[in-house]
C-alpha cells in the first residue's frame, strides 16, 4: 500500500525501459503513491509485470512524430493531471528537450535548455563548471583520443585508486561500437586494485 494516496497532479512518463527507468518509477511509486508510465519499443526486462509501471508500447520511438503522438495519447488519458516527460538516458533527455516546443500545455518536460544540458553532460565541462562555482567533485582527468597509451601512466600517476573512467560524451559512446565493450568493465592483467575489489 502506498504511503500517500495518488493525489499529484502529474503523471510521470518515462522513455526508455532501462533498469534506472524501473528505480525512478519506484521512487515515484514510494514517496508520492503513482504509477508510471514507461515508453518503450518492447517491453523490456527491468520494466516488464512490474505492478507500479503501466507499459507504452511505441515501436517507432525513433520516429520523433510518433514519439509527440504517444505523449499525447497519455495526456487524453488523464485529462485531470499533465504529463511529466522524462528521460533516463542521456540521449533521450536531449530528445525530450528538442521537441519541448512540440508539446501541448498539459506536457512538462523538467529539463533546463539544450546548451546547458550539453554542457553539463560533457564530463570535462561539468568538472569546470563545478571548480568554477565551488561545488566539490572527484579530480577529472582528461586523456585526449591522440594521447599514446605509453603516455597515459604519467597522466595517472597522482591519482589513488579507485578510479573511473568514463566517456566525455555519454551519447557519443553509446553508438561506438568495438569488441567488448561493456557499460561496467573491470581491470584485468597482473595489476590489482585491493580498495575498488577488481584485479
Amino acid at each position: 500500500m502506498p504511503p500517500h494516496p495518488p493525489i499529484v497532479p502529474f503523471v510521470p512518463v518515462v522513455i526508455g525501459g532501462e533498469l534506472a527507468t524501473y528505480t525512478l518509477a519506484r521512487a515515484f511509486h514510494g514517496e508520492l503513491g503513482v504509477r508510471t508510465t514507461v515508453m518503450t519499443r518492447g517491453v523490456p526486462a527491468p520494466v516488464r509485470g512490474s505492478a507500479i509501471i503501466d507499459d507504452e508500447v511505441v515501436p517507432g520511438l525513433d520516429d520523433l512524430d510518433e514519439v509527440v503522438a504517444a505523449v499525447h495519447r497519455v495526456a487524453d488519458a488523464h485529462p485531470d493531471r499533465r504529463v511529466m516527460l522524462m528521460g533516463t538516458m542521456d540521449w533521450w533527455v536531449e530528445r525530450i528537450v528538442s521537441l519541448r516546443d512540440r508539446f501541448d500545455e498539459r506536457v512538462v518536460v523538467p529539463y533546463p535548455e539544450l546548451p546547458l544540458i550539453e554542457a553539463l553532460s560533457d564530463k570535462e565541462r561539468f568538472a569546470q563548471v563545478c571548480a568554477e562555482v565551488g561545488v566539490a567533485h572527484p579530480r577529472t582527468v582528461v586523456l585526449d583520443p591522440d594521447v599514446p597509451e605509453s603516455g597515459v601512466p604519467a597522466l595517472l600517476a597522482d591519482l589513488r585508486a579507485p578510479l573511473v573512467v568514463k566517456p566525455a560524451d555519454s551519447p557519443a559512446f553509446h553508438g561506438l561500437l568495438y569488441a567488448g565493450k561493456q557499460k561496467v568493465a573491470t581491470p584485468t592483467g597482473s595489476r590489482s586494485c585491493s580498495r575498488c575489489g577488481a584485479s
